[in-house]
């Protein structure tokens, strides 16, 4: 999801501007890493708990992404789709035709597209592929566990 504009800072210092909470951005003359480090994936929750008090919303240069880390501001920024997009058409390729994909779409293009997909999700039909889905999940935890020992 892309804001109408954006550089690298973090916010802080609450702004409420339609009756929610906004914040200032402050420019920090560091790069930001929103994803845990390998070794951090082991117990990721103290990264996200650091980014949620220090740097909810951030965005990363290096992989042109958004970090956000609360609840209150995902949920904002999910439902708000005039300022925030998925549609990579408005915001990165906007002379280029890009054929819609689920995650790539905003509403009403994203609900026709789910209800389409869900179709073909349902529990009873996903209880088909649990054989098949156990013994690749086996097959890679074994190779991985081989190549360790």
């Amino acid at each position: 999801m892309c804001p109408k504009t954006h550089s690298t800072f973090f916010w802080s210092e609450s702004v409420y501007i339609s009756n929610y909470e906004l914040y200032k951005a402050v420019v920090v003359d560091y790069p930001m890493m929103i994803f845990p480090t390998p070794k951090q994936m082991f117990n990721p929750y103290p990264f996200y708990k650091r980014m949620r008090i220090y740097h909810p919303i951030v965005y990363d240069d290096k992989n042109s992404v958004w970090g956000i880390f609360r609840y209150k501001d995902i949920k904002y920024v999910l439902t708000d789709h005039a300022n925030f997009s998925s549609d990579l058409q408005k915001w990165r390729y906007p002379n280029q035709e890009i054929h819609p994909m689920l995650i790539t779409s905003d509403p009403p293009v994203h609900k026709e597209l789910y209800s389409q997909v869900s179709l073909a999700f349902t529990p009873s039909i996903i209880a088909k592929f649990e054989p098949r889905i156990e013994k690749i999940t086996q097959k890679i935890l074994n190779k991985k566990f081989l190549r360790q020992s």
